[in-house]
């Protein structure tokens, strides 16, 4: 039977704009579920850190976003992987762009919601066809909506308030509760504002513009 999953343990974090992300250089890449990386090291990587890798030679996953599992010496899983069917091979120049958890901050939001936006229509009607349209060259994958209270002595709120100036690409990833795993949305925040209720708790109420589709992976 499915099973409904209560939001009670649901963590929401978020990379400064002061993080400088790292590349590893895998050797290999296993052709499983999930995928596992070779790397000559895996000192500085934590179980939650955020990957994309490009270049490697694996449909499947070059330029997706993946969070890092199970780590060993050597080699690291990409959870919500897949490569088990893959006809890769290696490229000659791979990479994976990680951003660690440990940079994140955690955003105490009271509620948020994500939006994909779907593709627009352009008007170009004629007398000969009235209803004629075209597909828009201009697309974005959509929008974050969010609130929360107003406290300057959080590091989340602080971080926020510099993303909504600096205009920086943050990774944001949401770690569900009970083992359900994760929802990554990158997106620069695009503003805040503030409610401020005649009897209740002063709140900022922000949105933000996604920088790729939001993926569950698990």
């Amino acid at each position: 039977m499915p099973k409904a999953t209560n939001t009670k343990g649901l963590k929401i974090y978020m990379t400064k704009g002061s993080t400088a992300d790292v590349d590893v250089v895998p050797t290999a890449i296993s052709k499983s579920d999930p995928a596992v990386v070779t790397v000559a090291s895996t000192a500085g990587l934590t179980e939650g850190d955020i990957a994309v890798p490009t270049g490697t030679g694996f449909a499947e996953i070059d330029g997706k976003r993946f969070v890092v599992g199970v780590i060993d010496a050597a080699t690291f899983e990409l959870v919500g992987s897949n490569t088990t069917d893959s006809t890769g091979t290696l490229g000659t120049t791979p990479s994976i762009d990680i951003s660690h958890s440990t940079d994140m901050v955690d955003l105490c939001w009271s509620e948020f919601t994500i939006n994909r936006d779907a593709p627009e229509a352009v008007e170009a009607g004629t007398y000969c066809d009235p209803s004629l349209t075209v597909a828009s060259a201009v697309s974005t994958a959509g929008t974050l909506e969010f609130k929360g209270n107003i406290d300057v002595e959080d590091p989340g709120y602080e971080e926020l308030t510099k993303a909504s100036e600096d205009g920086l690409a943050r990774e944001i990833r949401i770690t569900l509760p009970q083992n359900n795993g994760y929802w990554l949305a990158p997106a620069t925040i695009d503003l805040m504002n503030l409610e401020a209720p005649l009897d209740g708790v002063v709140k900022y109420a922000g949105s933000g513009t996604l920088l790729t589709a939001p993926k569950h992976v698990w």
